[in-house]
């Protein structure tokens, strides 16, 4: 993997378009070895409303969320905005082409909702957002990345 390729999406994490803020999040969740405290200051670096502490931490900027939840150990990533989740989804399969990141395959969970798995144990899963999250396709999405046990 070419961490030095997902340590330049984080170049757009000041961008004014969610598509881009979106990319940028997620190539920050995605970068191995960061713990939530880390990820959250990556995300205040660059200007984004970060908020919570302990197992919930808010995060946003001009219509994008994140939220970590969960223990360092395990927890989630979860990236909202206003893109398709087809756009969704060919955002992280460009994040995984760019940085040459092997080991991954695409699946799909019980009801459906598409979902990468790394031989890692990392699990990408694409949805709409919301607080109700479907796998049918919407206006939003949101791409949770699971560390860990979840």
């Amino acid at each position: 993997m070419d961490l030095n390729r997902l340590a330049d999406q984080s170049n757009f994490l000041t961008s004014s378009d969610p598509g881009d803020l979106m990319r940028a999040a997620v190539a920050i969740c995605l970068y191995p070895g960061l713990d939530k405290s880390t990820i959250a200051t990556s995300f205040r670096h660059a200007d984004w409303n970060v908020s919570g502490d302990g197992e919930w931490t808010e995060i946003d900027r001009n219509d994008v969320w994140v939220t970590l939840m969960g223990s360092n150990g395990d927890f989630f990533c979860d990236v909202q905005g206003h893109i398709p989740q087809d756009a969704a989804m060919d955002q992280i399969r460009d994040l995984i082409n760019t940085t040459e990141w092997a080991g991954w395959k695409i699946t799909a969970t019980d009801d459906a909702c598409r979902s990468i798995s790394h031989s890692s144990g990392l699990q990408i899963e694409i949805t709409s957002g919301g607080n109700d999250p479907t796998c049918n396709p919407m206006p939003d999405s949101a791409i949770r990345i699971y560390y860990g046990a979840n």
